[in-house]
């Protein structure tokens, strides 16, 4: 696996694992965010290929599968989903823990 490719395992790792938490039930929520994941990243990823393609920055070979389509390799696609997936993981565990303080506070 690629340097990269770790990197966004390690990103995914511990939203996946603790999605299936019974407070959390993340895992229901997995095909919307990966859904909204993909729709907001659509001009992202073509702002990042025009700004490869321009030569504004690039991705060392070397750290990556060298699977790559627009200048862009596998990696820079999945982190577009993998980053917004577990911050919206993180935003849920956070509704959660708060509304259980409010619970609690009643």
């Amino acid at each position: 696996m690629s340097t990269y490719g770790w990197i966004l395992m390690g990103t995914v790792l511990f939203p996946v694992l603790f999605s299936f938490e019974k407070r959390v039930a993340y895992y229901r929520r997995w095909v919307p965010a990966i859904g909204a994941a993909v729709i907001v990243a659509l001009p992202f990823l073509a702002w990042d290929a025009l700004a490869a393609f321009h030569g504004d920055w690039w991705f060392a070979p070397e750290h990556t599968l060298g699977l790559s389509w627009l200048d862009l390799p596998l990696e820079e696609y999945l982190f577009f989903i993998a980053v917004p997936f577990s911050c919206t993981f993180v935003h849920a565990v956070i509704q959660r823990s708060v509304a259980a303080r409010v619970r609690e506070r009643r």
